[in-house]
């Protein structure tokens, strides 16, 4: 067990010093590594644009392993564009809620991003979700 605790330690040490460094994917990625979920997902939605899709497969498995209401909602919230006003692409929400094995939302959202693709005109996309 000590070993666990030292790997803990470590990781919680990794974070902080990409904390300290205004790095905030780094610093999600160790917070989660050491299983500090909520201090994970708040650095998670505080990247910059160019790294959005890194976090949120990081965010998305945070949410996952986490296994709390408050996270997931915060997550959702923040693919929604209720956090920064952008909206996310609608697949991260499907993946969401395929780690979360809500299957039936991943449906949903399936059939959502289908028409999305076939009214933008990649009919092969949209047959490829489905």
């Amino acid at each position: 067990s000590s070993g666990i605790n030292a790997e803990y330690g470590d990781y919680l040490a990794i974070a902080r010093h990409y904390e300290s460094r205004g790095k905030p994917l780094q610093c999600g990625v160790y917070y989660n590594k050491a299983k500090e979920y909520g201090k994970a997902l708040h650095y998670l939605i505080k990247v910059p644009p160019n790294e959005v899709e890194d976090a949120l497969d990081v965010a998305i498995e945070v949410v996952g392993e986490a296994h709390k209401d408050t996270l997931t909602h915060q997550l959702i919230d923040y693919l929604m564009g209720e956090i920064d006003g952008v909206p996310k692409a609608a697949r991260y929400l499907f993946n969401l809620y395929m780690s979360l094995k809500q299957y039936r939302e991943a449906a949903r959202t399936a059939i959502i991003i289908a028409k999305e693709d076939q009214t933008c005109g990649s009919y092969r996309a949209g047959h490829d979700v489905l």
